[in-house]
């Protein structure tokens, strides 16, 4: 397994080059590099908007890699192949404790850690999903695990797996917590005990008890980051209401990343409808994953507005999908061979219990699959009524349980196979008779399937057939949904060729599992059969998985620029937002730019501080509340916020003729005082040998670095204060003409002793500027209102010359002291309470304690093993070790 990741990732080896990471780019790793361990007790991101406070970082194995790293750059190389390493550890382990053969739960290992929905969540920037998986399997190990005859003892080390799942990937890692319990909870209930069988109330008690065990002790763990999680994402955040208006509102916003069910296709032929958004040679993604909800809608709209129209041209528009979902050929066949051998008259090497814990996964499978239909389909509008089912954005998460339950499947199939067909002779394997007579001395059962395996492969020609003829119709249902016609004819080309990779792998599993049955892999030849089927997964999911594989040199897509530079002086004393757009299109061009790569990576990596935010799908309701007032006016929203710089137009082409951009700013905006002024006219171009965009300044160029003198600074002295309470009414005042930021502060509450009014005498001066901790030098000469124009939140404390002193909410979402005249040292300090920490530690304590006393306890029973693995178990003749084991 690290052979075949050390493979797929080897750019990762190369001096410079780090993995892409969409989700979590190495910019922002590299901004927060320095706080992990501070940020355990919350954290706090400085460089977006106003500042804003994270989820805190939990004390998983992702913080353990990153500490081992030590590096941001090595970290970033190595964590992604790192995680798919660890599901094919814990998937191993798990594997074992079903009695799946050692050689199948290895391959089924390998088909876990290639799996394409982990593979490809984890290559996009979401290794903590599979970290989240690796433990889901790890925690059904557990509660199952052989080594540990006590099943309260089992329920306590798994419900810690399952915990640190959670915190691990959070809504996914729920999902992934309510898929273990159901496995585990249908292992315990099911047996195949003759005595078992008359106490039905008794293992119903046993499961109960086991899960609720499970569930207290993942809950203990967890703690620390479902707080956080809460905390951040759902107390004072606008659109988490649960009221049947607010769901039906939102109900677009929350399914647009759906699976539609034609989509189904991509588990079996991962390529045809493309990979990436940016995949090149027609491996571009053009299906309607994230397909905007108010389409039609737009098309109306873009008949009568132009602006409209041009979001028609979007790509972004029609779809947006930065995963894959292919399960792998062969997992799929012996997944559905599993489920077909469940049948009585198969004469399987299933246990009852296996039969019908078979039958469990397959329902689970099947119901993951429909949710994740999402708005394509009724079945996610139930589930949709759970208590914050709506603040879950992406049905399309539900097909993550689906792959875990299709691998299971497969693991319990190729062992079916192996058993009966491999590793020895069967009474059905002749394999020196012809293949007619064989066939016909076939029970019913595998003589349809065999003849089953064989007409799907002759529908899949015909099907290949019919679709190569339907080239004229899709490439003109690309052209439609803004793909340029040159482009759709590469695209359908390259889908075409991935249904023919289909097609092989499809043909060669089938002639293995065939051959298989023929007995051709009987006996010594099974470690051909293992070979054989090894390479067939690698080579079918390493394939498609390499098309997520993408490098690049850092050293050049983080080089500074002209911009950066100049931005980077002072950043915590002004900060950078977008132009408006005049409708012009270079504007379109530069706006790109910057939300894609300067906001979303650069500005992170540089430590530039910008009022715009790169990816929020939830606001807090103070901001929400704050913009629908304060963008009436961008000029005073701008001064209030510090915004001193702005990324917008030179030159601007109007009817009469060619005029500055900050003309029109300063017409429009701030006529009377006119303070918009460039700073730094620059071009935009490619480098010839990296392919990079480069800056270049120049005094003639269509972009420009903007300076507004109006910005107030990021920490203000205010001599004069006005009390609003009414929080309307003060945003009303903030942007009233009358109203000068400059000279008056507006509070919420009443200071405890009133400014001197007048004008002060004297200065702020940053001195520190950490995410978690401002120091400020004051110099007044009257007791005055010290502002720091960063967010106000509860949580941050103020110490005047070390004492604990009121924080004050200035301007409505601003922070605020008071401060005597004189010389004062200010300390501003996020401590949010750290209780649910040591909560969590606790718990991970608990369970690494308990799986250690197992490990090391000696005569630890062997637990439930299925009797044919016992009767495996060679021993020496007549030895009393032997006749011991025997017995038990």
């Amino acid at each position: 397994m690290a052979f075949v990741l050390l493979f797929l990732f080897k750019d990762s080896f190369k001096s410079g080059y780090v993995h892409f990471s969409n989700d979590t780019p190495l910019g922002g790793e590299v901004a927060q590099w320095d706080y992990l361990t501070d940020n355990l007790n919350g954290a706090w991101q400085p460089l977006y908007w106003l500042g804003n406070e994270n989820i805190a970082n939990r004390p998983t194995i992702s913080l353990l890699f990153g500490l081992l790293a030590g590096d941001a750059v090595i970290h970033h190389k190595f964590f992604v192949p790192f995680s798919l390493f660890l599901i094919g550890i814990c998937s191993l382990f798990c594997f074992r404790q079903f009695n799946i053969k050692g050689e199948v739960a290895f391959i089924a290992a390998l088909a876990a850690t290639l799996n394409m929905s982990a593979f490809s969540n984890s290559c996009w920037g979401l290794p903590y999903w599979q970290i989240s998986r690796a433990l889901t399997f790890l925690g059904i190990g557990f509660a199952i695990w052989k080594k540990c005859p006590n099943p309260w003892i089992r329920a306590v080390m798994s419900g810690g797996c399952i915990g640190m799942g959670v915190m691990e990937g959070y809504d996914i890692g729920a999902l992934f917590s309510v898929f273990a319990a159901a496995v585990a909870f249908c292992w315990s209930l099911l047996s195949d005990s003759p005595s078992s069988e008359t106490a039905p109330k008794k293992r119903i008690t046993t499961s109960v008890i086991g899960i609720a065990i499970m569930a207290v002790t993942a809950g203990i763990v967890a703690t620390h980051g479902l707080s956080s999680l809460i905390n951040t994402q759902v107390k004072g955040v606008a659109g988490v209401e649960q009221t049947p208006e607010a769901k039906v509102q939102k109900w677009d916003f929350a399914t647009q990343w759906s699976l539609p069910k034609k989509e189904v296709v991509r588990f079996a032929i991962p390529g045809i409808l493309g990979y990436r958004m940016d995949e090149p040679d027609g491996g571009q993604y053009w299906g309607s994953v994230g397909e905007n909800p108010g389409l039609e809608e737009l098309k109306e709209w873009a008949k009568q507005n132009p602006q409209a129209a041009s979001h028609l041209n979007s790509p972004n528009t029609y779809r947006y999908s930065g995963s894959g979902e292919h399960a792998g050929i062969l997992i799929l066949i012996l997944a559905a061979w599993a489920l077909i051998m469940t049948h009585p008259k198969a004469n399987s090497s299933f246990s009852e219990k296996e039969r019908r814990f078979i039958w469990c996964l397959g329902g689970i499978a099947l119901i993951s699959l429909l949710l994740a239909f999402g708005k394509h389909a009724p079945f996610y509008q139930l589930f949709y009524q759970l208590p914050y089912a709506s603040t879950i954005r992406n049905p399309i998460k539900f097909t993550q349980p689906m792959h875990l339950a299709l691998i299971f499947l497969f693991a319990f199939g190729l062992n079916d196979l192996w058993k009966r067909f491999i590793r020895q002779s069967s009474e059905l394997s002749k394999p020196e008779s012809p293949v007619g007579d064989w066939l016909r001395c076939l029970p019913d059962c595998y003589r349809n399937w065999v003849k089953g395996s064989m007409a799907l492969a002759v529908l899949s020609v015909v099907g290949l057939i019919i679709y190569v003829g339907c080239e004229s119709r899709l490439v003109a249902y690309m052209t439609s949904t803004a793909i340029p016609e040159e482009d759709a004819s590469k695209i359908f080309s390259f889908s075409v060729g991935e249904y023919v990779f289909f097609m092989v792998f499809f043909a060669a599993s089938i002639i293995a599992i065939n051959l298989s049955l023929k007995g051709k892999f009987a006996n010594s030849n099974a470690p051909r059969a293992f070979i054989f089927l090894t390479l067939l997964v690698v080579f079918d999911l390493g394939r498609s998985n390499a098309y997520w594989v993408k490098h690049y040199n850092y050293a050049n897509e983080y080089e500074s620029n002209p911009v950066f530079e100049k931005l980077k002086e002072s950043p915590y004393e002004g900060r950078v937002a977008i132009a408006p757009n005049p409708g012009a299109q270079a504007m379109g061009f530069i706006e790109q730019v910057y939300r894609i790569h300067w906001l979303h990576k650069h500005f992170q990596f540089h430590g530039i501080h910008s009022l715009d935010i790169a990816q929020e799908s939830r606001m807090g309701e103070d901001k929400v509340t704050y913009l629908k007032t304060l963008q009436q006016s961008p000029q005073r929203y701008w001064q209030l916020n510090n915004v001193r710089y702005l990324i917008g137009l030179h030159k601007l082409q109007s009817p009469q003729g060619e005029m500055g951009f900050i003309d029109v700013l300063n017409a429009q905006l701030d006529p009377q005082k006119r303070r918009f002024k460039v700073a730094m006219a620059f071009q935009l171009g490619q480098d010839p040998t990296t392919g990079q965009l480069r800056v270049v300044e120049d005094q003639n160029g269509p972009f420009a670095l903007i300076e507004f003198g109006g910005a107030l600074s990021r920490a203000v002295l205010h001599s004069t204060a006005e009390v609003i309470s009414d929080d309307q009414t003060l945003l009303n005042k903030l942007i009233a003409p009358d109203f000068d930021p400059e000279k008056t502060v507006l509070l919420s509450e009443a200071p405890k002793t009133q400014p001197s009014g007048g004008d002060t005498e004297g200065s702020a001066t940053i001195k520190t500027y950490e995410p978690k901790r401002v120091g400020i030098d004051v110099t007044a000469s009257t007791d005055s209102i010290l502002t720091l124009n960063d967010r106000y939140h509860p949580h941050w404390k103020a110490y005047l010359n070390g004492t604990e002193v009121p924080v004050l909410r200035a301007n409505y979402i601003a922070r605020a002291i008071e401060v005597p005249a004189g010389s004062n040292k200010v300390e501003f300090r996020f401590e949010p309470p750290s209780n649910t920490l040591y909560v969590s530690l606790f718990g991970i304590f608990l369970t690494l304690g308990t799986v250690g006393f197992v490990l090391f306890t000696k005569g630890s029973s062997q637990g439930e093993a299925h009797p044919e693995q016992v009767s495996e178990k060679k021993t020496k003749p007549g030895s009393v070790k032997g006749k011991k084991k025997n017995s038990q």
